[in-house]
């Protein structure tokens, strides 16, 4: 995940093309939202057990949470645009 992100902040048109890919594969888009879905679940627990905890932060701020970002941003621009969620 971390090689994606390094990417990303190289390439901005990485976004773009993980947009292009969760708008266009069926198969991308479950996998991102599955992946959305259990980083959040994640980090909820984290934060109703630990609130305020150094664990939870570390999470939060750390990959996980960047990557959950970058993946949230790319979902909404690929499902805003034709409607779908």
């Amino acid at each position: 995940m971390g090689s994606l992100l390094d990417e990303y902040a190289k390439n901005p048109f990485v976004m773009e093309k993980l947009r292009r890919a969760i708008k266009l594969d069926a198969d991308i888009r479950r996998k991102v939202t599955n992946y959305m879905s259990r980083a959040d679940n994640l980090l909820s627990h984290m934060n109703e057990t630990d609130p305020n905890g150094i664990l939870a932060n570390t999470f939060l701020n750390g990959l996980l949470g960047q990557s959950l970002t970058f993946f949230t941003q790319a979902y909404q621009l690929a499902t805003t645009e034709d409607g779908t969620k």
